[in-house]
């Protein structure tokens, strides 16, 4: 059983917080031992400040996912400041059209381990953080597009808001993939269809992004892929 890896960016750091409105923050963990915090802006926008984690510039990947059992609620990542210190972090959240929402929801920082928190031999993550860029392209800098096997990620447009995404000599099963949208405001992204993986290679098809509306356009996602094995 192959069980080797080749690690590419030697920084490793994770860390999550879970929000409910009245409660405040209801779980956090960061891999450094320093405190997660949240900062509550105006109506659906918080900010987010998880100390020693990560570098600066740009490295990783962050997902943010609604939290909501009463109502349609959706969330984005609406900026990103890294530093050496820490990553600080923008949440918006809206309802089913273009409504800021109090809302509940988590977020995920990781860096060269997987979205799990764990690090197993096959995962990856990807910045799709030029949309305009019709491809065949690698995001950059390099650490937002990082694969455990040391290969390169890459993206490419499929369509009017559709990025084929591939993740190559990490496909493995069982695995999972999410995508969070970002900078899109009261837009959306989600994935068209179950991912295919033929190892060695993992392939998303696709990506697909959307306005408010249900139209599809081309939006910033971040796209994190990761296997049991």
């Amino acid at each position: 059983m192959e069980r080797c890896r080749l690690i590419t960016n030697r920084t490793q750091a994770y860390g999550y917080v879970r929000f409910r409105p009245g409660s405040g923050i209801v779980t956090r963990f960061n891999s450094a031992g320093a405190v997660n915090t949240i900062t509550p802006g105006g109506t659906g926008i918080w900010k987010v400040t998880v100390p020693g984690l990560g570098a600066a510039p740009f490295a990783g990947d962050v997902q943010v996912t609604a939290v909501n059992p009463t109502k349609p609620a959706k969330c984005e990542l609406q900026s990103w400041t890294p530093a050496a210190t820490g990553q600080t972090f923008e949440v918006r959240c809206y309802d089913s059209t273009t409504n800021p929402l109090a809302t509940g929801w988590t977020l995920t920082y990781q860096a060269g381990r997987a979205i799990t928190g764990t690090q197993p031999s096959f995962f990856g993550y990807s910045y799709d953080n030029q949309p305009a860029n019709a491809g065949l392209y690698a995001p950059v800098p390099p650490a937002v597009n990082f694969n455990s096997a040391g290969a390169v990620n890459t993206l490419l447009r499929a369509g009017g808001g559709l990025r084929l995404a591939s993740f190559p000599q990490i496909g493995r099963l069982p695995n999972t993939v999410l995508v969070t949208p970002v900078q899109s405001g009261p837009g959306f992204c989600n994935l068209n269809t179950l991912s295919a993986t033929a190892p060695p290679n993992v392939t998303i098809r696709d990506v697909t992004c959307y306005t408010a509306t249900g139209i599809h356009a081309n939006q910033k996602s971040m796209i994190t892929y990761a296997s049991a094995a």
